[in-house]
């Protein structure tokens, strides 16, 4: 009974972190597919931080992935029917 209500409340602390007020810290981005070909390796970079979005498939979207901050211009990766394909800002005042 001890170890069920220690598990329980250790499940609570853990599925608590990162939430403040009921709200996440950061910002949620996803990639939408808009095309007619599949998109493999994806990778975003929101400030110095990149994550990787992996295979997203023609007309569908990827699942949200946290960032701490999200920018207007973001650099983004990818392939597309075996061609490497960038998006990357060289100037973000501009």
């Amino acid at each position: 009974m001890k170890i069920r209500i220690a598990l329980n409340l250790l499940f609570l602390i853990l599925s608590s972190c990162g939430i403040q007020d009921g709200r996440p810290n950061g910002v949620f981005i996803r990639v939408q597919n808009n095309s007619d070909v599949n998109f493999t390796g994806v990778i975003v970079q929101s400030g110095n931080v990149e994550k990787a979005f992996g295979s997203i498939l023609a007309r569908s979207k990827s699942d949200y992935k946290e960032f701490e901050y999200a920018f207007k211009y973001a650099a983004v990766w990818l392939q597309a029917e075996g061609q490497g394909l960038s998006m990357a800002p060289n100037d973000y005042t501009g």
